[in-house]
């Protein structure tokens, strides 16, 4: 089965083309990880909440990206944190307080494992 890792990221209105821009230019490190199959980035229609879907082989391969050197440089974290809580961060290039609050939005992950799966 597969591990689907979705987080809810909100972003201040007006700040939604500099998220987006700063996902394209990821260094994208999480490809080169055992066990990863893809990333979305999900806008809302609705709301002011992000979802970032990421989709694993196993909870196993997730856990070890999230215990990962490469995890902690592409989320600013210094030291290890524990396995339930992923802190997502993004270094702000603006000084701005909303660019701040932006660049440090904090989530912890949903875990859904795949059990149906349809294509046409």
């Amino acid at each position: 089965m597969v591990l689907v890792v979705s987080n809810l990221i909100p972003v201040a209105k007006g700040w939604e083309e500099d998220f987006e821009r700063r996902w394209k230019q990821r260094k994208w490190s999480i490809a080169q990880s055992p066990g990863f199959i893809r990333t979305e980035v999900l806008r809302p229609m609705k709301g002011d909440h992000y979802v970032v879907m990421t989709y694993w082989r196993s909870k196993e391969d997730f856990e070890r990206w999230t215990e990962s050197q490469a995890f902690m440089e592409a989320h600013g974290t210094r030291r290890r944190k524990r396995r339930s809580r992923v802190l997502a961060s993004w270094k702000s290039t603006r000084s701005s307080l909303k660019a701040q609050l932006l660049a440090r939005a904090s989530v912890s992950p949903n875990l859904f494992l795949t059990v149906i799966q349809h294509r046409s």
